[in-house]
């Protein structure tokens, strides 16, 4: 991959980062681990992970 693409990459990657730490105050690692597996978290998972504050049926 050409350095440039591989460097707008990473900046997206801080982005979004910041966006997740600064408005859903999860962690840096939280938010890295979220965006690296690509997935849906169930509504548990969400909530174990600080990214809703409450569940409800």
């Amino acid at each position: 991959m050409p350095a440039a693409i591989n460097e707008s990459l990473n900046d997206s990657d801080d982005a979004t980062e910041a966006f997740l730490t600064s408005r859903l105050t999860v962690s840096g690692d939280i938010a890295r681990r979220w965006m690296k597996e690509n997935r849906k978290w169930s509504a548990t998972e969400a909530l174990e992970n600080g990214f809703v504050s409450e569940v409800t049926p």
